[in-house]
């Protein structure tokens, strides 16, 4: 089984505090508040090893014709599992890397980068 791991944007340090399951330390003051969004960790990694969360902007390109895409990282109930959602649609983290593409790339997070949410 995975290790469940989160982060925390503080805007005041402008940073991420990081933390796993019993390991909320400093990072546990702004666990109560609600302006303080807490992402969880896909589990996945991106093509130059760097942690997949929740609230991350990934690019990728379909492997059939290289058409680069950005969508925000979320997590979907319905189907419980993280999606790559890209304008109104989404994709599967499955059907990404077994059909089109392992070539993820983190170009930023919703919450430092908040424009670059849409297809290149």
């Amino acid at each position: 089984m995975r290790r469940l791991r989160f982060r925390v944007y503080v805007p005041e340090h402008e940073k991420f505090a990081y933390f796993g399951v019993g390991e909320f330390c400093e990072s546990d003051r702004y666990l109560v508040q609600d302006k303080y969004p807490v992402q969880q960790w896909t589990g996945l990694i991106d093509s130059k090893g760097i942690d997949i969360y929740e609230g991350d902007l990934l690019e990728f390109a379909y492997s059939d014709n290289g058409k680069k895409f950005v969508g925000e990282i979320t997590y979907c109930n319905k189907f419980a599992c993280f999606i790559v959602v890209i304008g109104n649609a989404f994709e599967t983290f499955s059907d990404l890397q077994h059909e089109y593409t392992n070539n993820f790339i983190i170009v930023g997070n919703i919450l430092e980068n908040k424009t670059n949410k849409n297809e290149n």
